[in-house]
């Protein structure tokens, strides 16, 4: 393995990836700066040298994005030239896959965040996500019409479709988009089979 060394970067100078296929919403950006002014910037952003020697954003981007927000000038950087073109371009997609591959044991963070003081909600957690709710999220919206349920005629499949606020539109149709369809089943199921 490379000897990975953190430097201190000016943001200007780090070029976002143009095929770099994760969805940054205002609301993202937003938590990420609160993350940042809250705890500072202990993630530094991974970078590779173009052809033209500019440090081009591997993993990192909304990082970079919530670092202009908040006027920060620089940034650790570390370098990933160790890695071929090819090799980079496919971390950026595997880093951003991996980050949405798991969840979270609801028990234990509702348990720790309850003995911490902190502004949850700044961070991007709501009440519903660490008071328990997904543990009975299905049941309940079964049962108070949130939803609508239809058996597929193969009788092997079932399927229901949900009703969100159109406030929160354009960030369920990025987080659906980004994960798609059968990422998210699989993450009811898992969640629903944990449940049991």
């Amino acid at each position: 393995m490379p000897d990975l060394k953190i430097e201190e970067t000016p943001v200007e100078t780090l070029v976002p990836y143009a095929n770099n296929a994760k969805i940054h919403t205002r609301k993202q950006v937003d938590q990420i700066a609160a993350s940042i002014s809250e705890f500072g910037n202990c993630d530094p952003i991974a970078v590779w040298h173009n052809e033209n020697g500019e440090p081009e954003i591997v993993e990192g981007h909304g990082r970079v994005l919530a670092l202009k927000q908040l006027g920060i000038e620089t940034a650790p950087v570390i370098s990933l030239d160790h890695l071929t073109d090819e090799q980079r371009r496919a971390y950026t997609h595997v880093h951003n896959q991996t980050t949405l591959s798991s969840g979270f044991d609801y028990e234990t963070l509702t348990e720790d965040m309850d003995n911490l003081n902190a502004d949850w909600e700044s961070f991007g957690f709501d009440e519903y996500l660490y008071k328990g709710a997904p543990v009975d999220a299905i049941e309940d919206l079964m049962t108070e019409d949130f939803a609508t349920n239809v058996t597929k005629g193969n009788g092997e499949t079932f399927s229901f479709s949900l009703v969100f606020p159109i406030d929160v539109k354009d960030s369920v149709e990025a987080y659906v988009k980004a994960i798609g369809r059968d990422e998210l089943s699989a993450r009811i199921i898992k969640e629903a089979e944990e449940w049991e």
